[in-house]
């Protein structure tokens, strides 16, 4: 049991996410896009105003079991038995995280190189009982491994108790921090607060994201 030893505090907190509700998803998974079709579609989608309803959906979905029985893919945090909604304590290190996948998506075929990615930046209050793991990471270095058995070690024994959140050290950007949550009442009043929106660009065989921010 990693955690048997680390005492937990409460935190509130105002964390930020990436992602998008459903209605967005949905919109966006209805077109067969070319590339120029696809920034024209976009350009109504950064206009068109996330309600709401669609802002608790954000929150709702990563805590709710999808049709093959999983909460979703397996994470760091998570092998899909649990949930986690992942998010960080500011942009700068969500954004360096959301560009490492993107970036291997590319790589490995599973998405567009000339294609943007378009994500709603939701701010959202974070508040109950954390550990804080970024201090043990000299002593525990797969907290940012890409073998994940260590960390879903930790998250197994968060999912099955109380403590609702972790303070961890970012794997893509030194001296970040992410969090992730394991419990939904621990998230509350979201707020949109503007799009991001990724570029890559390939260069010598390797491939740059560039992102650039609109304020809601």
């Amino acid at each position: 049991m990693p955690l048997v030893n680390l005492a937990a505090a409460g935190v509130s907190i105002r964390v930020v996410r990436l992602g998008n509700p459903k209605r967005d998803r949905d919109y966006l998974g209805s077109f067969s896009f070319d590339d120029q079709s696809y920034d024209e579609a976009f350009a109504d989608f950064v206009e068109n105003a996330t309600t709401e309803n669609e802002l608790a959906e954000f929150l709702e979905y990563p805590f709710e079991r999808k049709p093959n029985g999983k909460f979703g893919k397996v994470t760091r945090f998570s092998n899909g038995d649990w949930p986690v909604f992942y998010s960080a304590a500011d942009e700068q290190t969500i954004v360096a995280e959301i560009k490492h996948w993107f970036a291997k998506d590319i790589a490995n075929g599973e998405a567009s190189p000339t294609r943007r990615r378009y994500y709603r930046r939701v701010a959202i209050n974070c508040a109950g009982d954390a550990i804080d793991v970024r201090p043990n990471l000299g002593t525990w270095p797969d907290l940012i491994s890409d073998d994940y058995a260590f960390c879903h070690r930790i998250g197994a024994e968060i999912a099955g108790g109380p403590v609702s959140a972790l303070l961890a050290p970012s794997a893509r950007l030194d001296g970040g921090t992410t969090i992730p949550v394991f419990k939904r009442r621990a998230l509350n009043d979201p707020e949109l607060t503007g799009t991001v929106v990724f570029t890559p660009s390939s260069r010598d065989g390797q491939v740059d994201i560039v992102t650039s921010t609109t304020r809601a």
